[in-house]
This record gives structure tokens, C-alpha cells and sequence, in this order.
């Protein structure tokens, strides 16, 4: 445990983004799942939405930029698949 009051406030502070972003990982997470285990006929939408929380992941440092892409790729390869 730190012991300094800075390295107190400042484990607080990361154990409190630590949650947000294990949140919007697993939101990211459940909604891949969802757009690639259903065969909906509104499918584009659902996998832009899901891009879409992708790329905010990536804005706020959630996942690196690559993993975004690559996860992206195949979400659309997945959409233009089931058609």
C-alpha cells in the first residue's frame, strides 16, 4: 500500500479507471458477441454501432489502435458475409 498521500490519491484515481475501462471493454465485448452470433437483418447498423464503440474505446486508451482495426476488420467481414 503506498504510503505518501499522493500515491494514495493517485491509486484511488487508477483503481477508478480501472473500472471504466474494464466497463467499456466489456460493453465492447458483449456487443461483438451479439453482432457476430446473430443473423439480423439490420446487421449493418448493429456492426456500426459496434465500430463505433470501438473507436471510442480507442479514444479514451481502452485498446490499442491496431486491436481496434483488427477487430473491426473482422466485424465487417463478418457483416458482409452473412448476407
Amino acid at each position: 500500500m503506498p504510503v505518501k498521500k499522493h500515491a494514495i490519491k493517485a491509486l484511488k484515481v487508477d483503481i477508478r479507471r480501472a473500472k471504466e475501462n474494464a466497463s467499456s471493454r466489456k460493453a465492447m465485448k458483449a456487443a461483438i458477441k451479439v453482432v457476430t452470433s446473430t443473423k439480423a437483418k439490420d446487421n449493418k447498423k448493429a456492426s456500426a454501432k459496434v465500430q463505433s464503440l470501438i473507436d471510442k474505446a480507442v479514444k479514451n486508451g481502452v485498446i490499442h489502435k491496431n486491436k481496434a482495426a483488427r477487430l473491426n476488420s473482422r466485424l465487417a467481414k463478418t457483416a458482409n458475409s452473412q448476407k
